[in-house]
C-alpha cells in the first residue's frame, strides 16, 4: 500500500494523522518507517533538522538512508537492517551519518519488525537518536590501541627471550638464564633458582644473582617441607611476602631473608606437564616492594613456558646420564668376556696340541669350566635385568633356615675372596631363624652383595657376612673396609649401570647390575635393602631386612622351590629318545654330546624341516629345540611336531632370548619347559628325569 505524503494511510482520519505527526515531530529522535524493500513510508521532521535532507528527498530515493550512511559503517547498517527484516527481532546498532553539510553525526538506531495478519513482515519501523559515540570510540580505540601495543611488546618480549633458552641445553646455564629474565622483570638484582629431587625428597639451589658465597653454601640443598629460603612453595604454586620483617606468618623465611639481605619475596613453581614440581624461582628485594601487576602477568608467563624448557633438559640430562651408564657397561662387558675368551682360547690350543698328562688336562678342564662360570654370570646379570624390567624374574619360596642361606653364599664366593687375599668373616645369627624365601634367589643376593663388596675392597680388606633377628624381621649385613661410597653414589647405587669409583682394576669394575638385581629380588621377598658409607676410603654396609615367618606369596599364591636332581639318570631316563635341533651345529652337537655322556643317544636337525623329519623317523619322547631357527621358526616346528605326535611328545624351548608362552588349540601350553642358553645342566637333569 502506497504511503501519500503524509507517509500516513490514505484511510486514516486528518484529525489522527495531524495529532500523530505533532506527537512524533515532537520527539528529539528521528522516527521513520520503511518497507521490507528499504523505500521510506515516514520520516519525522527531526531528520529534517538533524542531518539536513529535504522530507521528500527520503520518499523519492529508495534506501536513501544507506547512501548517507558513512562509508566505514555501510555494510554494518544494511546487514542490522536486513536482520531484523529476516527473523523478525528487535535490533540497535550504533553508526554514522553523513549530513548534508558533510559533518558526521554518530547516532544510535533502534529497529522494531510489524508483520501482517498473516504473519508476514510488513514494515520496519526506527527510531534514531543522536549519540556522542565519536568521542566514547575514540576514548575506546585509544585504551585499546595502548593495551594492544603493551600486549605485543609483551609477546615479542616473551617469544625473545623463549627463543633463546631454547638456544640453552644444560641445566644450570638454563636456570640461570630464566632467573635473569625473571628479576629483570621485576626490576631487581637478586634471587634463585632451585630444582626439586624426589629421590631425595630436597631441593637444591642451582643458580642465584646478587647472594653471597656463605648464602648459598647454607642453604645449597632443604629438605622438602623447609621453607627457610624459599624454596619451598605454598600448594598453590606461588608466594608473595611483602615484608618479611613484618610479616607475622613470614617467620620461617626470617633467617634466610636476614642472612641474605632482603626484606622481600616473590616465588613461583615450575611445574611439569602433568603437574610434577620440577623446581623453584624466588625473586627477591632488599626493600618491600609491590610489582605492578603487568610485571606479575609476564612473570607468570615466562615461568609457565620456561618449565617446558627445564622438564626436556631435565628429561636429557637423564638419558644422557642412561647412555654413558649403558656404554660404560657395554665397554666393561666386552672387557670382562675378553679374560676367560682368552683363557678359553689359550686351553683348547694346548689340548690341540700333542697329547697331555692327565694333571695338565685336569688343569685346563677346571680352567674352562671356571672361565665359563665367569661368563655365564655375565650373561645372567644382563638377561636378569631384562626380566626385571619386564616383571618376568620367578620367586619360588620355601622354608628356609637364615644360617643355611649364609653357609650357600659363604661358600659360592670362598674362592673370589681367596683369589683376591679378601678376609671374609661369617657370623650367624645366635638362634635358628626361619624366613619364607627363594633359595637360589636369596643366594643370588648374598652372593651379589659379597662379590660387590670384594670388587671394591683392594687386596688385604676384611669384609663380615652377619645375620641377627629384630622385630619380626632378620637383617643380614655385608660390610666392607673397602673405598668406600660418597653421597651422591648412595642416592643412586641401586640403579642399573651405576658403579662406584673407579679405583681399583678395570677387569674388577662388573656391570653395575648386582645392585640393582638385589634391590628387585629382596623387595619381591617383601623386604627392603640399603646402603650406608662414612665416605670414600671408609668402607660400605649393606642390610637386607626381611619378614620371618611370614608366608610369601606369589602371584598370589605360595609356592614351592624346585628340587634339582642330582647323580647319573635312571635307566627309564636313558630309555628316552631325544631329538636336538638347533641351526648352530656345535651348539647341537656340544649339547648332544652332554646327552650321551648321560647315557643317551641323542639325534640332531639343524632346521625346521629336518626336525620334522628326523622326528618321523625316530619318534622322540622329548625335543630340546631352537626357538631362532632360520625360515621355519621354532614355534611352527612346536605346532607341526605336537599335531603329527600328539602330546605326549614334550617339547623343550632353547634361546638366547626369553620365549613367549605359546598354547595349543587346546589352550594347553606348546612347549613344556623354557631353557635360556646357556643351558644349566641341572635343569636339564631335571626335565629329562620328570
Amino acid at each position: 500500500m502506497h504511503p501519500n505524503r503524509d507517509g500516513l494511510p490514505r484511510d486514516d482520519g486528518i484529525s489522527d494523522r495531524l495529532a500523530l505527526r505533532e506527537v512524533v515531530d515532537g520527539l528529539e529522535a528521528v522516527v521513520w518507517e520503511s518497507d521490507p524493500g528499504g523505500c521510506i513510508r515516514f520520516v519525522s521532521h527531526r531528520a529534517v533538522e538533524l542531518f539536513g535532507y529535504p522530507e521528500e528527498t527520503w520518499h523519492a530515493r529508495p534506501g536513501f538512508w544507506l547512501e548517507i550512511t558513512h562509508p566505514d559503517d555501510r555494510r554494518a547498517a544494511q546487514a542490522h537492517f536486513q536482520q531484523c527484516c529476516r527473523f523478525g527481532q528487535d535490533r540497535e546498532l550504533e553508526y554514522r551519518i553523513i549530513a548534508s553539510s558533510g559533518r558526521v553525526i554518530w547516532v544510535r538506531e533502534a529497529l522494531r519488525a510489524s508483520r501482517d495478519r498473516y504473519g508476514r513482515i510488513a514494515a520496519i519501523r526506527a527510531v534514531m537518536w543522536k549519540t556522542d559515540g565519536e568521542r566514547k570510540r575514540t576514548l575506546q580505540n585509544l585504551s585499546a590501541g595502548r593495551g594492544l601495543a603493551s600486549k605485543l611488546s609483551d609477546l615479542v618480549f616473551l617469544h625473545e627471550q623463549c627463543r633463546r633458552l631454547w638456544e640453552v641445553k644444560e641445566l644450570g646455564p638454563l636456570l640461570q638464564n630464566v632467573l635473569l629474565v625473571t628479576t629483570a622483570i621485576l626490576e631487581t638484582d637478586v634471587g634463585f633458582a632451585c630444582l626439586f629431587d624426589p629421590r631425595k625428597n630436597e631441593h637444591e639451589l642451582v643458580a642465584s644473582l646478587g647472594l653471597s658465597q656463605e648464602y648459598l653454601e647454607r642453604f645449597a640443598r632443604m629438605p622438602a617441607g623447609m621453607v627457610a629460603s624459599g624454596m619451598e612453595t605454598t600448594p598453590g604454586g606461588s608466594f608473595f611476602i611483602h615484608d618479611v620483617e613484618n610479616d607475622s606468618e613470614a617467620a620461617p623465611y626470617l633467617e634466610a631473608a636476614q642472612a641474605g639481605r632482603y626484606r622481600c619475596l616473590l616465588g613461583r613453581r615450575l611445574l611439569s606437564r602433568n603437574g610434577a614440581v620440577l623446581g623453584t624461582v624466588v625473586a627477591c628485594f632488599r626493600t618491600p616492594q609491590r610489582p605492578h601487576e603487568r610485571q606479575l602477568r609476564l612473570v607468570e608467563l615466562f615461568l609457565r613456558e620456561s618449565s617446558d624448557f627445564v622438564e626436556n633438559a631435565l628429561r636429557d640430562r637423564s638419558f644422557q646420564e642412561g647412555d654413558r651408564h649403558k656404554n660404560d657397561a657395554i665397554a666393561t662387558v666386552a672387557h670382562e668376556l675378553r679374560n676367560p675368551l682368552g683363557v678359553i682360547v689359550n686351553a683348547t690350543h694346548i689340548l690341540e696340541s700333542a697329547a697331555q698328562d692327565r694333571e695338565t688336562l685336569d688343569e685346563l678342564r677346571t680352567m674352562i669350566v671356571r672361565q665359563a662360570k665367569t661368563m655365564t654370570r655375565l650373561v645372567e646379570d644382563l638377561i636378569d635385568t631384562c626380566r626385571d624390567g619386564r616383571g618376568r624374574v620367578e620367586i619360588d619360596c620355601e622354608s628356609l633356615d637364615v644360617f643355611a642361606v649364609l653357609a650357600r653364599a659363604e661358600a659360592a664366593t670362598r674362592p673370589l675372596m681367596e683369589k683376591r687375599g679378601h678376609e671374609l668373616t661369617v657370623l650367624p645369627p645366635p638362634e635358628p631363624i626361619q624366613i619364607e624365601a627363594d633359595p637360589i634367589r636369596l643366594e643370588q643376593v648374598l652372593v651379589n652383595l659379597l662379590a660387590n663388596a670384594s670388587r671394591y675392597t683392594n687386596p688385604g680388606g676384611k669384609i663380615a657376612l652377619e645375620a641377627a633377628g629384630e622385630d619380626g624381621a632378620v637383617l643380614i649385613r655385608v660390610r666392607d673396609t673397602g673405598i668406600g661410597m660418597p653421597a651422591e653414589i648412595l642416592d643412586r647405587v641401586f640403579q642399573p649401570y651405576v658403579k662406584g669409583h673407579q679405583q681399583l682394576d678395570k677387569s674388577t669394575d662388573g656391570l653395575g647390575l648386582g645392585l640393582a638385581l638385589v634391590k628387585d629380588l629382596v623387595e619381591r621377598h617383601g623386604g627392603t635393602v640399603t646402603a650406608t658409607s662414612r665416605g670414600p676410603g671408609l668402607g660400605s654396609e649393606f642390610v637386607v631386612r626381611l619378614p620371618r615367618t611370614q608366608t610369601q606369596r606369589v602371584n598370589g599364591s605360595v609356592t614351592t622351590a624346585k628340587r634339582l636332581p642330582s647323580g647319573p639318570p635312571t635307566e627309564k631316563a636313558r630309555a628316552l629318545r631325544v631329538l636336538v635341533v638347533d641351526d648352530e651345529p656345535d651348539a647341537a652337537r656340544s649339547l648332544a654330546r652332554v646327552l650321551a655322556s648321560w647315557g643317551y643317544k641323542p639325534m640332531i636337525a639343524i632346521d625346521g624341516p629336518s626336525a620334522l623329519h628326523e622326528a618321523t623317523l625316530c619318534k622322540p619322547d622329548i625335543v630340546f629345540l631352537d626357538i631362532g631357527l632360520p625360515g621355519m621358526d621354532g614355534y611352527e616346528v612346536a605346532g607341526r611336531l605336537r599335531e603329527a605326535h600328539g602330546a605326549e611328545l614334550r617339547l623343550v624351548a632353547l634361546s638366547g632370548f626369553e620365549a613367549e608362552e605359546v598354547r595349543d588349540e587346546n589352550g594347553d601350553p606348546l612347549l613344556a619347559h623354557h631353557l635360556t642358553k646357556p643351558v644349566s645342566m641341572e635343569e636339564l637333569r631335571a626335565i629329562l628325569e620328570e
